[in-house]
């Protein structure tokens, strides 16, 4: 009973942490900003220099410095201010929730349904069929961390961007390039008049989220939702081709019809898994034809 008790706690300790990981993503990269700062601070005291300097050399015209009190050369450029560093921090927690968004979202969206047992008399989550909806147990622990990332990350990040959106950007001209700096990440692969589609990528894994966790027990439900929002995507993105290249608005295309194909064919034919791999590999090649053929062509020339 005991061993149940503790694989149980560890199991719950794992979810929660899972669930709470975009709140560690942003406080890792607040905390890369303090080191970063701090290390700043130091390198510009002249015993430190010749050791730190080089961690805030970017590109740009550079040049050996020679320091007389140690004897030490160093290849220095520009040096990174605090708002340089605050920027590529920036950056790189906007990456590492991009990454997290679908996965996560979907876990927390998952979390909230419970299905009651006539048998028992009790209810248990949907998710996780062995947990008792207990408000004073372990799944107390899961549903509120599920509270926090839904509201921190599947509603709070798309509302993020869609205000960085609406409030810099310039029309066709897009993005104010001061705020390309940190948060264009989210943003640079996408025409400068079709920036928005980053919030309408978002809001499509937001959908897909909805689907598989909200109405995993609803297989109809689960269907129409996520062949409806894989159609609504394929066509706008046939219609504004958002991306600056051909080559990933033609990939993109590819992989949104591959998936809706591939999932229609699941449904109708659940056990039909090599058909349903053929699909995938299709896609895969398609995916690669067009680019690769440009490259031997300009070879054979």
């Amino acid at each position: 009973m005991d061993c149940e008790d503790s694989s149980e706690q560890a199991f719950v300790r794992q979810r929660v942490i899972v669930l709470l990981s975009p709140l560690l993503v942003c406080g890792f990269g607040s905390l890369l900003f303090v080191i970063g700062g701090f290390l700043r601070h130091i390198s510009m005291r002249r015993r430190y220099k010749p050791f730190l300097r080089a961690f805030f050399c970017v590109s740009g015209r550079e040049k050996v410095v020679h320091d007389p009190r140690s004897g030490i050369s160093f290849v220095a450029s520009g040096h990174l201010s605090l708002a340089d560093w605050f920027r590529q921090c920036m950056s790189v927690t906007i990456f590492l929730l991009l990454i997290l968004y679908l996965p996560v979202s979907q876990l927390a969206l998952a979390s909230f349904e419970c299905d009651y047992d006539r048998g028992l008399g009790k209810s248990f989550s949907t998710a996780i069929p062995w947990l008792e909806c207990n408000e004073s147990g372990h799944y107390g622990q899961i549903r509120d961390a599920a509270i926090v990332a839904t509201l921190f990350l599947t509603v709070g990040f798309p509302v993020l961007l869609a205000a960085i959106v609406f409030r810099f950007s310039h029309g066709a001209t897009g993005l104010d390039k001061k705020v390309h700096e940190w948060a264009g990440i989210a943003f640079h692969d996408f025409r400068p008049s079709m920036e928005v589609f980053a919030v309408i990528v978002l809001l499509r894994r937001s959908a897909l989220g909805v689907a598989l966790g909200v109405f995993q027990s609803d297989t109809a439900t689960t269907s129409f939702l996520i062949c409806a929002t894989l159609t609504v995507s394929v066509c706008l993105q046939i219609a504004f081709k958002p991306y600056r290249n051909t080559d990933l608005n033609f990939g993109e295309t590819v992989g949104l019809l591959t998936l809706l194909l591939a999932y229609i064919w699941c449904f109708l034919r659940p056990h039909s898994v090599h058909a349903i791999i053929g699909f995938t590999f299709f896609g895969l090649a398609a995916m690669f034809v067009r680019p690769v053929g440009r490259k031997v062509k300009e070879w054979l020339r």
